[in-house]
């Protein structure tokens, strides 16, 4: 399909957008609409009209809700990925169809879709970052190797857009609030053990942050990540505050800070390795953002 609207199953589809939206949904796996909207839409309202059209064209697919309350998940259909496939040559490795969502952590898989697309947002909005590569906890288990005791749930790469040697990798760690501070400790010991210069994910050079869902319990794994030794290299941070394109924004603490001066105000950010001024400022960069082709804004 090539021109800017075309008709379809009686649906008409809209280029470039439509193709950019179904690409990140097939990448993200599921998505529910303030997160689409946000990226491509401009609201939650429009995006649910655009999603009725890509439904149409069989490109996307929801799922049954429990209640009329509860949010509506949308899925890339294999119609879709085909699609996006051939039109951007991404490999289809990338890319997701979820038929079912019973076995999926939906509040984990919202989090990180909610961090992920707030880096987006960010790096559209940043002259100097951005987003070069997100890989998500199914892509790292594909690269696992022997003597690896982990898999994060996420990995993230930031680029300096004008000096391309530079750059920053950090591992994601999403935590809801129920996992056992003994898991933190094993985690802790591991993380520790794989910073002795060994790759990881085939990197030497990175750090950890923790997204949380409240400042109390991002205390109570900064004090096992200091004590476990891996407080100087973990990062800690509250999910909502990263969210609405704020992410690259200085709201992290220090593992080993927040352990030890618990009412210390959040001062790095993402970025910190990458730019030496306030971040979220810059002019909106044209461009920046996802294109017809594979996009490195969504990683």
């Amino acid at each position: 399909m090539t021109g800017e609207t075309q008709q379809r199953g009686g649906a008409r589809l809209n280029l470039p957008r439509d193709l950019q939206a179904v690409y990140c949904i097939a990448r993200m796996g599921a998505v529910t609409t303030p997160t689409i909207g946000n990226l491509f839409y401009g609201s939650p309202h429009t995006a649910r009209h655009g999603m009725a059209r890509l439904m149409k064209l069989h490109l996307v697919r929801t799922f049954a809700r429990a209640a009329p309350s509860f949010p509506c998940w949308y899925a890339a259909t294999p119609t879709g990925v085909r699609w996006v496939v051939a039109e951007t040559n991404c490999p289809v490795s990338e890319l997701r169809v979820l038929s079912s969502l019973r076995r999926v952590n939906l509040s984990a898989l919202a989090m990180r879709n909610r961090f992920w697309a707030s880096l987006i947002l960010a790096a559209r909005q940043n002259e100097t970052v951005a987003l070069s590569l997100f890989r998500t906890e199914a892509e790292l288990r594909r690269l696992w190797e022997p003597g690896i005791p982990l898999v994060p749930d996420a990995m993230v790469v930031l680029g300096n857009a004008t000096s391309p040697e530079r750059h920053a990798t950090w591992f994601v760690e999403l935590d809801g609030g129920t996992e056992r501070l003994t898991t933190w400790r094993e985690k802790a010991r591991a993380y520790v053990a794989l910073r002795d210069g060994r790759s990881l994910y085939g990197v030497t050079d990175w750090e950890l942050v923790v997204l949380v869902p409240s400042l109390r319990r991002g205390r109570n794994i900064a004090l096992v990540l200091h004590d476990g030794g891996a407080g100087a290299f973990s990062f800690i941070a509250v999910a909502e505050e990263l969210s609405e394109g704020r992410a690259l924004q200085p709201l992290l603490w220090r593992a080993t800070e927040l352990a030890t001066m618990p009412h210390r105000e959040p001062t790095d950010a993402l970025c910190h390795a990458l730019v030496n001024r306030d971040v979220g400022t810059g002019r909106p960069a044209v461009g920046r953002g996802l294109s017809t082709e594979r996009s490195t804004a969504i990683g």
